[in-house]
């Protein structure tokens, strides 16, 4: 599951040269029950009992697996933080779990801050597409459990942010046209005002910003049906592509030597590194994927990218190397020197078949 070859994030997506992916998160309460914050220990065991029942009478083409926190080793745990699943740092052990697909395009937490969270992941910008897939999972789960609402509000949940339809819907996107432009703060005040939230991708405790990367997401579930919520975003987000492609355009324009300087130097530290940390790794392969996008390098598809942004998380490295999938013959002895080997091993295999394709013009930038 952890290491699956056909996980979500490993596909083609609509629009993946700015949209790396779309989630569709769909919030549900049990009735009768308090919300999880304050549900007692003999409670959220019946919750948690009674929605995996619920999950596990779904059509078996489903291929849903429900797994209890309290069983999870630390590396099993910090997976599923990595990959946007449960919360970080959660301190809850009891009655909590997480229901998941075998590709992991949809996965539920059960009596994390509410009884379900049921999120539907795709590469690329396909918010309808999780949403569908979403809502057939919660309106079948509706045959058996009876979810908590309220006339005129909506679905209960215990974030006031989520109360209505209970949806949110978010995107992540790698803005480098208006990042190198200088354009981003403007924009990011311009969706702001739209009620979207907007959250950078900063180095931890720097202001470095890594891979042009910016999660975009719905504010509030209240006040808007589905299908509104869903348009809304989905015109603001294809303003945004259409925006992101001039801008690229742009730079080539106006500063091609930059961009090709960038790109190449990406390119070469990422061949040859022997050594590659978290952050610089995010930040060469989306500088790398910039230059897939210009068409200065060829034999590297956009979605490679967005896979090495879960498969080089050191969790994951922390994975194969427990698992055996990675023997190293030099003689590291701390472990995390081995996962910056490992991880650098694995961007190398990926690059293996990428060539840059830059003709060095004295026209080039003039």
């Amino acid at each position: 599951m952890f290491a699956a070859s056909n996980a979500w994030y490993t596909y083609s997506g609509n629009d993946n040269d700015t949209v790396l992916s779309s989630r569709v998160r769909i919030v549900r309460n049990l009735k009768n029950y308090r919300f999880p914050p304050t549900l007692g220990k003999e409670d959220a065991e019946t919750v948690y009992r009674t929605v995996v029942s619920a999950f596990q009478d779904l059509p078996p083409s489903n291929g849903f697996h429900p797994i209890r926190l309290d069983t999870l080793d630390a590396i099993a745990k910090k997976i599923f933080e990595e990959r946007n699943i449960i919360p970080a740092n959660l301190e809850r052990n009891f009655g909590t779990g997480v229901i998941v697909r075998d590709d992991g395009i949809l996965s539920a937490t059960v009596n994390v801050k509410d009884h379900i969270r049921l999120s539907a992941f795709y590469a690329g910008f396909e918010l309808q597409k999780c949403f569908m897939l979403g809502k057939n999972i919660i309106d079948t789960l509706a045959e058996t459990l009876e979810f908590s609402a309220v006339q005129d509000f909506g679905y209960l949940s215990s974030d006031v942010m989520n109360i209505g339809s209970g949806i949110k819907c978010s995107v992540l996107c790698s803005l480098p046209g208006h990042s190198l432009t200088n354009k981003i703060q403007g924009k990011i005040e311009a969706l702001t005002k739209q009620n979207f939230e907007v959250h950078a991708y900063y180095a931890q405790n720097t202001k470095r910003l890594l891979g042009y990367l910016y999660l975009i997401s719905t504010k509030s579930a209240a006040g808007y049906t589905d299908e509104v919520q869903i348009s809304m975003i989905t015109s603001a987000i294809r303003e945004l592509i259409n925006e992101e492609r001039e801008l690229r355009d742009s730079l080539v324009k106006t500063q091609l030597w930059r961009i090709q300087d960038d790109v190449i130097k990406a390119f070469s530290i990422a061949k040859n590194a022997y050594l590659l940390d978290v952050k610089d790794t995010i930040d060469l392969v989306f500088k790398i994927k910039l230059g897939i996008n210009l068409g200065f390098i060829e034999g590297l598809s956009p979605e490679a990218c967005l896979a090495l942004l879960y498969q080089t998380q050191t969790a994951h490295i922390a994975f194969l190397m427990l698992n055996g999938t990675f023997h190293l013959e030099e003689p590291f002895q701390l472990d995390e020197l081995r996962i910056e080997r490992i991880r650098a091993i694995l961007v190398q295999e990926i690059l293996k078949r990428a060539e840059l394709r830059i003709q060095n013009s004295a026209k080039n930038g003039l």
